[in-house]
């Protein structure tokens, strides 16, 4: 239990930057714990601010129907199912694919004090994002029903356990497309195709549910729940606890995790070495032939292996190229849904006819949103020493991870430049418009994100969801990105259509000096600080 202890709190404290800061001696030094911490919490307030807005407006619906316990079941039922399918993917990186791996197993302590630690620290993840969500829905729920203390008390006590099932369910699943998975090749094709499908499924039912009114969302939240119970019988077992503080309930609550929890860790020992090492190794073809010896430009080089690296990681893939994936999956649901519903989805009142002024910023802003570059120097990791020492410019490296988030961002822009052009009838000048901006826009997005990644590099790291998801770099470059997406659009909004033409060249124009300058920035400063990362 010891060990179990202080593995977790080893962990737990690699991930806390305001434990980092009293280590520092210089000030400059502070800035990045300091500002990682600020980040996550204005994240945490605002995503808190959000679930209250959401629940206060529910709430008014499942008063109508005399059915006000909905709301905190309804809400366990979201965070179980993101718990469910954020996990199964993390399940892989965080388990199977660690860095630490062989230093753990070198040390004389058991596989399952291995096992359970990581399991912890998963727990933990889970926890932290369920208490987000049904702490503000209590403050809610208690708002409008008397308050009592065995219900604080069973409320508290099922928090606990709230993130425990979904997270047992995933790591099953994880574990078994983990395991399946280490027998192919492509190892990770399989973590992609299932996630695009959870995305398509949960745009399909944004979709619905933006239509809709609060005893609408009442009526189909008391659906909801009725349905999962037949899917997740616990959800029954919850309503009797927040409904009638029925002990039995709340025991079986308790007991039946657990219980998965001890089968579970009984199945991995066996499996665990043997998935590790199918994961971490990877197939040779002995089939070698004698052909002419083909050689390409250091950039071209640098590219394949940059293309490579990217889509062996099925986090970085999805993580990074989510937002393309989305505005494709808007601009094909446009051509079935139409324009009419676009207003509700997106929450602008007349969204839908300024989509013929927007629609280059539009793809712009998804396309900035998309950025591999904001972690592509920390991917290196411990092996960026290799690359360093490689007989080429550091710009050349530089501009071999741009043109992979080009190669993931072009395509995007044209196909979906293509479809809303033609759909919308937005004339040829329109459509190569939609085309041109977003380039170039995407491009900036590129640039700062190396030049993001360079200033806040991340190389010390046990799994790749730290530095894809949760590195500073990557938070500043969603948000930088955002905001200038975002400013954009706002802009163009202000100023009258007649004049759209010359206000699209006009940005154009400052976002190419942007990108000069970002780039000289790259050629001068880039290059020394990159020299200097260890």
């Amino acid at each position: 239990m010891k060990n179990i202890i202080k593995l977790v709190k080893i962990n737990i404290l690699s991930f806390m930057p305001l434990r980092q800061i009293k280590n520092y001696k210089d000030y400059r030094a502070m800035i990045k714990p300091l500002v990682m911490s600020v980040l996550m919490i204005l994240a945490y307030l605002y995503l808190v601010f959000y679930i209250f807005l959401i629940g206060d407006f529910l709430m008014s619906g499942f008063q109508s129907l005399n059915a006000a316990y909905l709301l905190p079941t309804q809400f366990m039922i979201v965070a179980s199912s993101f718990i469910l399918f954020s996990t199964i993917y993390k399940v892989k990186s965080i388990l199977f694919e660690t860095k630490d791996y062989d230093f753990l197993m070198s040390l004389p302590i058991n596989k399952n004090t291995i096992i359970i630690s990581k399991l912890i620290i998963l727990y933990i993840y889970n926890l932290v994002f369920s208490l987000l969500i049904m702490i503000p829905a209590f403050i809610i729920y208690i708002k409008y029903i008397p308050i009592s203390i065995l219900l604080i008390m069973y409320y508290f006590i099922t928090l606990l356990i709230i993130p425990l099932i979904p997270m047992i369910i995933a790591t099953f699943i994880g574990t078994l497309f983990s395991y399946i998975g280490s027998f192919f090749k492509k190892k990770n094709l399989i973590d992609i195709i299932f996630s695009l499908i959870f995305i398509a499924i949960a745009l399909y039912f944004q979709t619905k549910m933006s239509s809709m009114s609060q005893i609408d969302l009442a009526n189909i939240g008391q659906s909801i729940v009725n349905k999962f119970n037949h899917i997740y019988p616990l959800t029954n077992v919850y309503i009797n606890i927040i409904k009638d503080y029925n002990l039995i309930s709340l025991l079986i609550f308790i007991s039946i995790p657990l219980i998965l929890f001890i089968i579970y860790i009984k199945i991995v020992e066996h499996l665990f070495i043997f998935i590790h090492y199918n994961l971490t190794n990877r197939q040779i073809n002995y089939n070698y032939k004698l052909n002419d010896l083909k050689t390409n430009s250091p950039i071209k080089s640098l590219y394949y292996k940059e293309l490579k690296r990217y889509f062996s990681s099925s986090i970085y893939v999805l993580n990074t190229s989510i937002m393309v994936i989305i505005l494709t999956g808007l601009s094909i649901g446009l051509i079935f849904f139409g324009t009419d519903k676009i207003d509700k989805f997106i929450g602008y009142p007349n969204f839908s006819n300024m989509l013929n002024t927007i629609t280059p910023l539009i793809i712009s802003l998804f396309s900035m949103m998309t950025c591999t570059t904001c972690s592509s120097i920390s991917m290196e990791g411990k092996n960026l020493w290799i690359v360093k020492h490689l007989p080429i410019s550091p710009m050349s490296i530089f501009y071999s991870k741009i043109l992979v988030n080009l190669t993931i961002t072009i395509p995007a822009i044209i196909i979906n430049s293509v479809i809303l052009g033609l759909y919308l009838n937005l004339g040829l000048i329109n459509i190569i418009l939609s085309i041109i901006i977003p380039l170039l826009y995407s491009l900036l997005s590129a640039s700062l994100g190396i030049l993001i990644n360079l200033l806040f590099p991340l190389l010390k790291w046990d799994n790749e969801i730290r530095v894809v998801k949760q590195s500073l770099s990557s938070i500043l470059g969603i948000l930088i990105n955002s905001v200038i997406g975002v400013t954009s659009i706002a802009i163009i909004i202000k100023f009258n259509q007649k004049d759209i033409l010359l206000i699209l060249t006009i940005m154009g124009n400052v976002v190419l000096l942007m990108i000069l300058i970002t780039f000289y920035l790259l050629k001068t400063i880039g290059q020394k600080i990159f020299n200097k990362i260890n």
